[in-house]
């Protein structure tokens, strides 16, 4: 019974100790974490195009990307909507490029679209924008309306690109 109670005092005396020890470590050694938003010129007012998080790889949340000209936001390709598609992933890849990554680097895509008759259009668009890239989770929506009269497509995406490809 001697014995045991003597075991039982140096193990509680031990966790006490790991257990302050850890929370003490989650503590004091906080990982680096850096969050950034980026705007265009004419939506700098409205929303950001991108937000930025770094710790050990770099995280881009790209806000929707639509038909919207970079300059003064006038709708692009009217009523057409293959080239309001490739206008829309060819935003996200400047973004991505900006940040060091690439198409390949997008782990998760919601796509929204006023007419889900045009998915067929969509698939090709969305397939010849990635090229090679494998193709992510996508989330295929159909609106009744975009942000902005004329807007047919609006596609958001989500990449993670490591350290190691970023200036950071």
């Amino acid at each position: 019974m001697k014995y045991s109670s003597l075991l039982a005092r140096a193990m509680l005396s031990f966790c006490a100790v790991h257990l302050s020890y850890a929370q003490a470590a989650s503590v004091d050694t906080p990982a680096p974490f850096k969050k950034e938003n980026i705007y265009g010129v004419w939506s700098k007012n409205i929303f950001a195009d991108a937000s930025i998080v770094q710790g050990a790889y770099k995280t881009i949340y790209i806000a929707g990307m639509a038909a919207e000209d970079p300059i003064t936001g006038k709708i692009a390709h009217l009523g057409d909507f293959s080239a309001q598609c490739k206008m829309s992933y060819d935003k996200i890849r400047k973004v991505l490029q900006a940040q060091g990554g690439d198409m390949g680097d997008i782990v998760n895509m919601t796509s929204y679209v006023t007419d889900a008759r045009n998915i067929k259009t969509y698939l090709e668009c969305q397939k010849e924008s990635l090229g090679t890239a494998p193709l992510p989770p996508n989330t295929f929506v159909n609106v009744s309306q975009l942000a902005w009269p004329g807007m047919m497509v609006e596609v958001q995406v989500t990449a993670v690109i490591p350290l190691k490809n970023t200036d950071q």
